[in-house]
């Protein structure tokens, strides 16, 4: 028995990303894949909808300068430009920009923050990973851009080729580089690694994508993409005993580029890139959401206690109105019902009061909750920008984010199970005898207008 093998080099050209290949003749079973080169244009954009900022103080200002960025693909050094002139046209030139630095790729100075607040809409501050509201210095970490072209082929065998330890059909990756709408290249080395294939006995198609680092496919806007590709074909044929020769083993370097497994380095530092940008994503999300619910809140309780107080008030006014009525000879007509008007409205008090407690257990859990979001938040953005000093996370500093998020939850269920125990056995408001006791009140004040009258 012996074995022979095949190999046909393949070039693919394609006008839209994902598009499926069908072959005249059919190919036979493809054991192992190789990609030998690639070009592309950085064609997609970066700012997927248009982006606006706003100038000026909304509570001050009558009108506010709006600026807008059109869709398109940003690189660093372009968007540091765009935001420098952002508000030019209105003579507002105390924005400035610096990139590269060693606090975060792009830092943005508002020297003017104190008089013309910036606010941006969501979909530039998420490209820039950033709150909407510009501070007199925003440090921009990193931007949210995908930074790795993925390529994907529908031949892989996904049960024997693992990418971050998950199984995956990525047949080579490469960073993306270049200015907008330049054309780029990757070049595979001779060292690269084949990739198995689980294919039929025959084969007429293959599908090749370009995906990002979240599995989105990118949209190149119509420009051609090529892929060179190299296949190889096994066959295996019989032969008598006397016609075998000696056995061999085949050298250890071809059995490693067989048997090929994907960079551990790049694969780690790119997943523990991948795993802060969206813990630093969460907290922030966390952080505005609590924000967002302490103000709804404290509102709710501030509508409420001026509620109570109003209602007191009116409550003792058609009391006393309703006694002093009913000391004249016509006032007896209308004293009962201003009576009633006031019990009513000293009932509906109480109520309001009940439910006011309730509102300030909910401001004193969402504060301490707001303000834990807060503290974690800080503590992991400190974190996040000491572990990209040197442009590297490494395991210690990526469990150390990690751990952080990790006692941001537990110390949120303990606060809220903390509250819930308090309100486990809460002092609810005896309505029974509130009624009753309003009744007992109205008698009293009918009987007592009925005795001055005679």
């Amino acid at each position: 028995m012996f074995v022979k093998y095949k190999m046909v080099v393949l070039t693919i050209a394609m006008q839209k990303n994902s598009e499926t290949i069908y072959f005249e003749d059919l190919i036979p079973r493809v054991h192992f894949m190789k990609l030998i080169s690639c070009s592309l244009f950085n064609s997609w954009d970066t700012l997927k909808k248009e982006g606006s900022a706003t100038l000026g103080d909304k509570d001050k200002d009558r009108a506010l300068s709006v600026s807008k960025l059109l869709p398109g693909h940003y690189s660093l050094e372009r968007l540091a430009k765009e935001i420098d002139g952002l508000f030019a046209k209105y003579q507002y030139k105390v924005l400035q920009t610096a990139i590269n630095q060693p606090v975060g790729q792009l830092v943005i100075r508002n020297f003017g923050a104190g008089e013309k607040p910036i606010e941006l809409d969501r979909d530039l501050a998420n490209l820039l990973g950033i709150g909407r509201k510009l501070l007199p210095i925003t440090f921009v970490k990193w931007l949210t851009s995908p930074t790795t072209y993925f390529i994907h082929c529908d031949l892989i065998d996904t049960e024997r080729n693992l990418f971050n330890s998950k199984r995956s059909d990525v047949l080579a990756l490469f960073d993306v580089k270049g200015k907008p709408f330049e054309k780029v290249s990757y070049q595979g080395s001779p060292q690269q690694v084949l990739r198995d294939c689980s294919t039929d006995e025959f084969i007429n198609s293959i599908t090749i994508s370009v995906k990002d680092e979240n599995g989105e496919l990118f949209d190149f806007k119509g420009f051609p993409l090529l892929f060179e590709l190299v296949k190889l074909n096994f066959f295996i044929y019989a032969m008598s005993s006397a016609n075998l020769l000696p056995p061999s083993a085949p050298p250890a370097e071809n059995e490693r580029r067989i048997y090929p497994s994907l960079p551990e380095t790049t694969n780690a530092e790119n997943f523990r890139l991948t795993e802060i940008s969206k813990i630093e994503k969460e907290i922030s999300a966390k952080v505005k959401h609590y924000r967002l619910v302490l103000k709804k809140y404290k509102k709710a309780r501030k509508a409420i206690h001026y509620s109570v107080v109003g209602l007191g008030a009116i409550t003792a006014a058609l009391s006393s109105g309703a006694v002093a009525t009913s000391l004249t000879g016509v006032g007896i007509v209308i004293g009962p019902p201003v009576a009633a008007i006031a019990a009513l409205s000293g009932a509906v008090s109480t109520g309001l009061s009940v439910v006011n407690k309730k509102l300030e257990r909910k401001v004193n859990k969402h504060s301490r909750i707001h303000s834990l979001a807060v503290a974690k938040h800080d503590s992991i953005n400190s974190s996040v920008s000491q572990a990209l000093n040197d442009n590297c996370v490494s395991d210690m500093e990526f469990q150390l984010i990690t751990r952080e998020m990790q006692k941001y939850s537990q110390l949120k269920e303990t606060l809220r199970s903390n509250f819930a125990q308090k309100q486990t056995n809460p002092l609810q408001p005896d309505i029974e005898k509130i009624r009753n006791q309003t009744q007992q009140e109205f008698i009293k004040q009918l009987a007592e207008s009925s005795t001055n009258l005679n």
